[in-house]
């Protein structure tokens, strides 16, 4: 007899979305239970070591700064020893040496910047304010069903519309101009100065396809800012730490979170119109049954992996095709015994910085994906954590480099990958190759085969202005359920993910919660 195990809730994935799912769902006296394929929990939030150094990363995908703090609240987390501090300082360094640094937890983010460019930056913040509180609003709610099916979705579809109106006929017909414009042309309106420009631009191209000047990417900067907030906090210890919270609030709760082991399918009674999600089956042959599978797995690895396509209808999986996830990042981790100066000393410390000159490079390394290739000069991402013994380990998020390279993934492929890495790192830090001990290079290629990420995409699905809002990742997906009664999608690729974590699996599990 095949073993099986009984609950009320079945997540699938262990990563931040699927913890925050459960816990919503347990404190809600259900009975859950979380299975996980990755050897740890957390998933791409949660620490890995690099090997051969003691030192752990802070995960994979950094940001933490826009977990919502009122969904940490919402939780207790700090019940837990989940603390939160002041974002670090943003610092941005060009090709020539130059840098500028945004105080991204201080009251007047501006008050680090030289005068004239600080007088800029505050007019643009208090232009855009008005659209950030109600952008976060948006972010924190489900899609809106613009199909009412009775009277009281209605009336909750015009009190939603009213808030849209609350701040006048200007506010909302400068945001709807906005949103779907590029921001080179919005940003080229406000600011002169290249590298500011381009600092800014950078927040909205992670998780896109896209460069600057491609319509839709003032929209995803605006999302991405209202779920920052004005002044952006984070948890302390980052990803790391609030997974730990999650954990131990699950562990109080009685949740059991199984690791490393592989999922083998869907259990689904019926075919067709008629089939039911009943829970899950692991490859070597156990089973957890359930009444209600929510899965933060990607759509596609959940819908066509998973459920298989005996259970999907042909429109069903028509429905999938346009779903789009091209990874566009590669991560380098780098180990030092001791930390390499910057050229300019002037620039100070860091624990988050950008490399990176003007709005050009940002297009070219959107171009070079496109076609397959590696940027001439990617832009780069470097997140720091430091050791009170001197000892460093920075991960560096690669922008420009595609999943599917023209002539694949060789040696010679990704030695050459590296070399423009350690070149632009080489400009701001003279010493950065006689001080590194040890790295490690994950190529979108890599992150699909390590991580289950369609596409190597970070986020599972990218963020543009058809997979956005009530849009993502499909019209179809866009409320968190699927074609399959009992189950639900709450992964990265639902709203609000790749924009604020963490709130993606907590909407997943109201919706979970409605229909069982």
């Amino acid at each position: 007899m095949t073993p099986q195990t009984r609950c009320d809730a079945l997540v699938l994935g262990g990563g931040l979305e699927g913890l925050v799912a459960a816990l919503v769902l347990a404190r809600a006296g259900r009975r859950v239970v979380v299975l996980s394929e990755r050897p740890r929990p957390g998933g791409l939030h949660g620490s890995a070591e690099l090997a051969g150094t003691g030192l752990e990363t802070r995960g994979t995908v950094l940001d933490e700064e826009r977990f919502p703090f009122e969904l940490a609240e919402e939780l207790d987390l700090a019940a837990h020893g989940l603390r939160f501090e002041d974002a670090p300082d943003l610092l941005a360094i060009d090709r020539a040496g130059r840098h500028l640094r945004i105080a991204r937890g201080a009251a007047d983010p501006a008050s680090s910047l030289p005068t004239e460019l600080a007088s800029a930056l505050r007019a643009f913040a208090a232009s855009h304010a008005a659209h950030r509180a109600l952008l976060r609003r948006e972010l924190r709610s489900e899609p809106p069903d613009l199909v009412p099916e009775a009277l009281t979705d209605a009336l909750r579809l015009s009190a939603r519309a009213a808030g849209w109106r609350a701040d006048g006929p200007r506010a909302l017909y400068d945001l709807l101009w906005t949103l779907p414009t590029s921001l080179a042309d919005w940003l080229g309106d406000h600011f002169d100065d290249p590298l500011l420009a381009a600092l800014l631009a950078a927040d909205a191209l992670p998780g896109s396809w896209c460069g600057p000047r491609a319509a839709g990417t003032s929209a995803i900067w605006l999302l991405r800012d209202a779920a920052r907030g004005a002044r952006a906090r984070r948890p302390i210890g980052g990803g790391p730490a609030l997974v730990r919270a999650l954990l131990r609030a699950l562990q109080e709760r009685g949740v059991r979170v199984h690791c490393g082991e592989a999922l083998g399918g869907l259990l689904a009674s019926g075919r067709g119109a008629s089939s039911r999600v009943r829970g899950a089956w692991l490859a070597d042959g156990r089973e957890f049954r359930a009444d209600a599978v929510l899965s933060t797995l990607s759509p596609r690895r959940t819908l066509e992996q998973l459920a298989g396509v005996e259970l999907l209808t042909p429109e069903d999986r028509d429905s999938l095709r346009p779903l789009r996830s091209r990874g566009t990042i590669a991560v380098l981790d780098l180990a030092f015994d001791r930390e390499p100066a910057p050229a300019e000393a002037e620039a100070g410390g860091f624990e988050r910085l950008r490399l990176l000159s003007d709005m050009r490079q940002l297009e070219d390394a959107a171009d070079a994906v496109k076609h397959g290739r590696v940027a001439q000069e990617p832009w780069l991402e470097v997140f720091a954590v430091r050791q009170p013994d001197g000892r460093a380990l920075w991960t560096t998020h690669v922008h420009g480099v595609p999943h599917r390279l023209e002539g694949g993934w060789t040696v010679s492929a990704r030695r050459e990958l590296a070399q423009r890495v350690y070149a632009v790192l080489g400009d701001a830090f003279p010493e950065l190759a006689e001080s590194v001990t040890a790295e490690r290079l994950r190529t979108p290629s890599d992150l699909a085969r390590g991580h289950g990420l369609d596409g190597g995409h970070l986020w599972q699905a990218e963020l543009a202005l058809d997979q956005l809002l009530l849009l993502r990742p499909t019209h179809e997906l866009s409320r968190y359920l699927t074609p399959l009664a009992g189950l639900c999608v709450g992964g990265t690729a639902q709203h609000p993910g790749g924009v604020m974590p963490g709130q993606a699996g907590r909407l997943a599990a109201d919706a979970l919660m409605r229909v069982t």
